[in-house]
């Protein structure tokens, strides 16, 4: 299973990218993680001032103050104007890649009867409609974030682990009665705490994965019951079959 799922995922992301829009969406992507890394580069730029800043708060250096200031404002005006424009290129990006699976997979569905054929077959696929309509803007917006988040948290790593090393200097813990030296203690210490953090959040989430399908299975089984109903209203009614349309509901 642990194989198949990497394939699976392969199966379902490599189409838009290799579509007739693979040059507009890949366009777009390199957009998106060029304004990520330069998000990075003005956050540690933004690290550096607040070093220099508080140094001629300490000097007494009326003279930087200002200066200091105004360097600060373009720095976080600069961050707002890049950051906003790559939230608005990703999610440009999420549409057009969830148009376009959503267009093939609509044109699949209904392609020589599928939906008629999986309906009679009893088909283990439930609810194609919910599928289609929630699970690709899930695929799409979740694969996006967690891959531009996964390389913009590696590049801030590498970024803020320099002025870390550079910070934390040596220590020298004594045991049993020798001295080891640890060089770039801090940054060894925050690369503990992420690691302990990233272990007991998965420890914790992966179970979520499971009730969230769960959970969606069922919202789109109710949202279908009462879709049935108001579609059928006229022989429910004629019948007297609120009860047990009740029921379903309740289940």
């Amino acid at each position: 299973m642990k194989s198949s799922l990497p394939r699976a995922f392969w199966q379902l992301f490599k189409g838009y990218w290799s579509s007739e829009e693979k040059w507009r969406a890949r366009g777009l992507l390199a957009a998106v993680i060029a304004l990520n890394l330069a998000i990075v580069y003005i956050l540690v730029r933004i690290n550096d001032w607040y070093r220099v800043f508080y140094d001629a708060l300490q000097a007494y250096e009326w003279a930087a103050f200002w200066p200091l200031i105004g360097e600060f404002t373009v720095l976080a005006m600069l961050h707002i104007f890049i950051a906003v424009y790559a939230i608005y290129l990703r999610q440009m990006l999420t549409i057009k890649w969830r148009t376009w699976m959503t267009e093939q997979y609509l044109s699949r569905w209904m392609r020589g009867r599928t939906y008629y054929r999986l309906q009679v077959l009893h088909s283990d696929t439930d609810n194609p409609d919910q599928r289609i309509s929630e699970d690709i803007n899930q695929f799409v917006s979740l694969t996006l974030t967690l891959l531009i988040g996964i390389l913009r948290q590696l590049t801030t790593l590498g970024a803020f682990g320099v002025v870390l090393w550079n910070l934390s200097g040596a220590l020298t813990v004594p045991v049993g009665g020798r001295e080891f030296v640890i060089y770039g203690y801090m940054f060894w210490l925050s690369l503990i705490y992420s690691g302990l953090g990233t272990c007991f959040a998965h420890a914790v989430g992966r179970k979520l994965i499971r009730l969230n399908f769960d959970q969606q299975r069922y919202e789109a089984d109710f949202r279908f019951s009462m879709m049935r109903v108001r579609e059928n209203s006229e022989s429910i009614a004629f019948y007297r079959g609120e009860r047990a349309e009740s029921i379903g509901f309740r289940e």
